[in-house]
């Protein structure tokens, strides 16, 4: 079904009695309108056409991209809503860049903070890269388009000795050392020393000493049921055991030996 237009152009033939364009544009009236009097009727038709043209082209740009028919009911409002309409459909799907609107970049530039935030974007304009330094290194470049995963070192671990006197590091930073002591002396009580396998950096925070007791023996055998005690403060280097004999043990040439773990930083 053909869509209605009621908005026609007036003077467009091609035989129209109508002013030259020079002429009706260097017209006082063009200005200031038809004064009191008789207007000459190329005058008259020339205004007319000018506006009835752009009244005609605008009715049939809704017809054009609308289903809507453009009635000359004197509605206002009907004929603002197609144009709306008209407006929007044409629109859509049609992605303009601000490249293609000319000297559109250059009143953006001075409108807009190049330190603001965007409203939204896929990914940074610049990759910047992430690091990690100290004991756990990394890296990775971010440009804010998704997530990264970081790929770690721990450095430390390199500083390490897995030996039955040794040493590592935890990912908190602490140094633990770990040792085996087996030492003979006469009596039922003497003092060792222990040098740790490393030396403390800045503490030595705990010392614990796990006792070996023999499967076999008893009093005056040579691996003869002890304790220890750490004595007095550890130093960073190392710490003094005191070795004690159970109460009723006998004096004599002993075997003593045990287990220790020493944590610090």
């Amino acid at each position: 079904m053909t869509q209605q237009n009621d908005f026609l152009p007036f003077a467009a033939g091609g035989s129209a009695n109508v002013l030259a364009q020079a002429s009706y544009a260097s017209d006082p009236a063009t200005t200031n309108g038809f004064q009191t009097g008789v207007a000459k009727s190329n005058h008259a038709n020339k205004a007319l056409r000018q506006a009835t043209i752009m009244a005609s082209v605008i009715a049939q740009f809704i017809i054009k991209n609308t289903t809507a028919n453009v009635i000359d009911d004197g509605t206002l409002t009907t004929i603002e809503a197609n144009l709306e309409a008209a407006i929007l459909q044409l629109a859509s799907g049609r992605v303009i860049h601000i490249s293609d609107v000319i000297n559109l970049q250059t009143t953006l530039n001075g409108l807009l903070s190049i330190t603001g935030n965007a409203a939204s974007a896929s990914k940074l304009a610049s990759v910047f890269n992430l690091a990690l330094t100290g004991d756990i290194t990394g890296g990775a470049n971010i440009d804010g388009s998704g997530n990264v995963s970081l790929a770690t070192t721990f450095a430390k671990n390199s500083d390490r000795s897995l030996a039955q006197n040794g040493w590592g590091w935890t990912a908190s930073g602490l140094l633990e050392q770990w040792g085996y002591v087996s030492t003979n002396y006469n009596g039922d009580q003497g003092l060792v020393s222990v040098t740790f396998p490393k030396a403390f950096p800045t503490n030595c925070f705990n010392i614990q000493t796990t006792d070996i007791i023999p499967s076999s023996g008893g009093y005056g055998d040579q691996f003869y049921d002890m304790y220890s005690q750490v004595k007095g403060s550890p130093s960073l280097t190392g710490f003094t055991a005191s070795l004690q004999a159970p109460v009723g043990g006998s004096a004599g040439n002993h075997h003593y030996a045990f287990f220790y773990k020493a944590i610090g930083n």
